[in-house]
């Protein structure tokens, strides 16, 4: 796959447009940003900023070339203004200004020869939407009409920075144990904000793309109630209670106080929103452009405040009880970096003992056949440790003191592992 070259990206300083520019950025694009304020942090020798709102005609000099950077070879339109989400017995939105600034930012790609044109729709797009957010985003899938435009249909975003919709959630399930809510019924399918972005970033440089339209949302659906409990669970720790209530309720409940208390549109916009959500065969388009997405448990274990630290720090009692010496810097970083990446990353529960003294650790070891997070991290850490100078030293040392001290070296090892194994028995059972 050849590199990136040059992106021209909206919504650059919103939930998903800030997390995408870093990431365009890392990976070695060029990025011209277009939005109302320049982004934060985006003085990168790469990334150029010019003014715009949604309903402008875009500044020429984003699609010209200047200087170092080239024409762009696409478009990631995500940009969407939310004060025109308001249902008023619409028949069109074909008015609507999310409609009529992509339609012009369109016409610019056309017209400048832009070869991609990515546009971040939704997974409650479709002609009769149950708000208006689906209808816009559905009309203006209709507009993309020629070979090189897509649409990325995207499930329920989480993790990152908690802005958006994730940050909502997030507050929610963390003030108190017991919530009401409604639609927890209903099926979600959420992906990670680091897959999404790569997922997008993918769209903007195949050469040639199946589909028009591609679901960039997790193919195994859950309910809304529990994507809350998971939440709650694995990025606060604690359990979560949920009192349903329905959607039919509330809504009758707003429209009867509505003429004594002025309701903001985007409270009935979001309500019906998660009641208008479609489920979407998204596999075959995830293996078409070749994206995995994390499971759900890993990505919200991930969003923990302070799991990398405490890591480490299991990352430490592990590798010394294996190595019998302190790891460096570089061997704790591949520990919590492979956690992350290849595992649950929830932190093992060590025992008190082992953290203070590691050798401990070797009567909390699962017995043979057990499945527990702590055999898999000390399976880990023996991949590790072989890269290690002195745990390459103690695995492969047999045969150098003569036959003889191997065999009574591995006989007392046996002793002493049929003496710890009533241990294991008892201990054993942490990490589980």
């Amino acid at each position: 796959m050849s590199a990136l070259k040059h992106i021209v990206l909206t919504g650059a300083t919103g939930y998903i447009g800030s997390q995408l520019l870093k990431r365009l950025l890392s990976a070695g694009c060029q990025v011209t940003a277009l939005s109302r304020s320049r982004p934060e942090n985006s003085w990168d020798s790469a990334f150029r900023w010019f003014p715009w709102s949604l309903g402008d005609l875009p500044p020429e000099g984003a699609f010209t070339e200047s200087g170092d950077f080239q024409p762009p070879s696409a478009i990631i339109h995500l940009a969407h203004q939310w004060a025109t989400s308001v249902r008023n017995s619409k028949t069109s939105y074909d008015d609507d200004i999310n409609v009529c600034g992509t339609r012009l930012l369109y016409n610019s790609a056309k017209k400048f020869n832009v070869q991609r044109f990515v546009f971040a729709s939704s997974a409650s797009s479709r002609e009769d939407a149950l708000n208006d957010y689906g209808g816009i985003k559905w009309s203006i899938e209709q507009l993309l009409d020629y070979g090189g435009a897509v649409s990325a249909r995207i499930g329920l975003v989480y993790g990152g920075q908690r802005d958006g919709l994730w940050g909502t959630l997030s507050r929610l399930v963390s003030l108190s144990p017991v919530i009401l809510m409604v639609g927890t019924r209903h099926l979600n399918q959420p992906i990670h904000l680091n897959d999404l972005c790569d997922g997008l970033i993918k769209l903007a440089h195949e050469k040639k793309l199946n589909r028009k339209i591609y679901a960039l949302a997790d193919p195994n659906p859950i309910t809304f109630g529990r994507f809350l409990k998971q939440i709650a669970n694995e990025t606060f720790g604690r359990p979560l209670i949920i009192v349903p209530v329905s959607i039919r309720f509330v809504l009758t409940l707003l429209n009867i106080v509505d003429p004594f208390i002025k309701i903001p549109p985007m409270i009935r916009e979001r309500i019906n929103g998660l009641a208008g959500i479609t489920t979407l065969d998204s596999r075959v388009d995830l293996q078409d452009i070749g994206l995995r997405l994390r499971p759900l448990n890993r990505g919200l274990a991930g969003e923990r405040r302070g799991l990398s630290k405490v890591l480490l720090r299991e990352a430490i009692v592990v590798m010394t009880y294996l190595t019998g010496e302190k790891p460096n810097a570089e061997t704790l970083r591949r520990y919590v970096r492979g956690v992350l990446d290849h595992d649950d990353s929830r932190p093992v529960s060590l025992p008190l003992s082992a953290r203070m003294i590691p050798i401990l650790l070797v009567v909390h070891e699962p017995v043979t056949g057990a499945k527990s997070r702590l055999k898999k991290r000390l399976s880990l850490g023996v991949k590790l440790a072989e890269t290690t100078s002195r745990g390459a030293a103690g695995m492969y040392r047999y045969g150098e003191g003569g036959v003889i001290k191997e065999v009574l070296t591995l006989a007392l090892i046996l002793v002493l592992e049929v003496l710890i194994y009533p241990l294991r028995l008892i201990f054993g059972r942490f990490g589980q």
